[in-house]
């Protein structure tokens, strides 16, 4: 017999990045104070005008910018810090909800 899953939540979310991080971290402060947009303009002339589209170099600086911040060294260095990053900010949200200490002391003033 074919069996059907009938789901309760829907099965796509839509969710904006800058959601994800919270106000004060550095990553905002980074994309608040530092303008890269500079950057295009500059190596625009090193691109070819056929072929597959890049990477923005404004998003590649950023990168680079943020690796040095935070004293990473390489891009599967910064791919593995952004994962763990992300699985951190969902186990501490599950720590908020099931109120365990380490999440509430986050909720103190």
């Amino acid at each position: 017999m074919l069996g059907e899953k009938q789901r309760s939540e829907p099965m796509f979310y839509y969710v904006k990045v800058e959601d994800l991080i919270p106000e004060g971290h550095l990553l905002k402060l980074v994309d608040r104070h530092i303008d890269c947009t500079f950057m295009r303009a500059k190596v625009k002339h090193l691109y070819s005008h056929t072929g597959r589209p890049s990477i923005d170099p404004e998003v590649l600086l950023r990168m680079l910018f943020i690796g040095y911040l935070y004293g990473i060294t390489s891009e599967r260095g910064q791919r593995k810090n952004i994962t763990e990053y992300k699985e951190d900010d969902k186990a501490s949200d599950c720590n908020k909800s099931k109120g365990s200490s380490i999440g509430s002391g986050r909720n103190r003033g």
